[in-house]
């Protein structure tokens, strides 16, 4: 299961003991059956961070590291390093940064464009998983409708289903050759 560790934008990011408590509830139960709960970086890092800390060494705690909100919510901080060693899984998607030419971050900035639409460096990317010798699967989580304002998406309304998941299907392959190169560039 993976889940955000925090949603919202003009909350303090401070987190609460309250808050930690009802998340140890969750994870206790989650491990009666069997489930994995993996948080996801989001905004407010510091709720993920106290998360990790306090529960990332129980069996049933990872890491789901999202290559968009990375961009965008977590100002490109390398989360990978940070958090690889409980990396459980991914959400592979691209985006534009952050829109807002003050750095004001809103919902809006995180578009989950196909990989190379946006301006992710994904060498960049394929080395840091390497690096932190993820061997899952690359889960992709994208999106087909814009966000309001915004039109970057509406390329990919306009395909069909099968256009559009063959177009996915070239750019996890192509990610997936850097990923290759990369493994070969470190084990050199």
């Amino acid at each position: 299961m993976v889940s955000h560790a925090f949603i919202g934008f003009d909350v303090p990011p401070i987190p609460v003991e309250k808050g930690l408590q009802r998340y140890y509830e969750l994870i206790t139960e989650a491990r009666k059956y069997g489930v994995t709960i993996a948080f996801e970086n989001t905004e407010g890092e510091e709720y993920l961070d106290a998360l990790l800390k306090n529960f990332g060494d129980l069996e049933n705690v990872g890491f789901c590291w999202d290559s968009g909100h990375e961009m965008c919510y977590n100002r490109g901080a390398d989360l990978l390093k940070k958090y690889g060693k409980l990396l459980v899984c991914t959400h592979i998607n691209d985006n534009l940064g952050i829109k807002d030419t003050g750095g004001k971050t809103t919902w809006r900035d995180d578009l989950h464009l196909l990989p190379f639409d946006g301006i992710i460096d994904w060498e960049y990317n394929a080395r840091r998983l390497v690096r932190e010798n993820y061997v899952g699967t690359l889960t992709f989580e994208l999106k087909i409708a814009s966000k309001p304002g915004r039109h970057e998406n509406d390329i990919y309304a306009l395909m069909s289903p099968e256009s559009y998941l063959a177009e996915i299907y070239k750019r996890a392959c192509r990610f997936e050759a850097l990923v290759y190169r990369a493994k070969g560039r470190l084990e050199a």
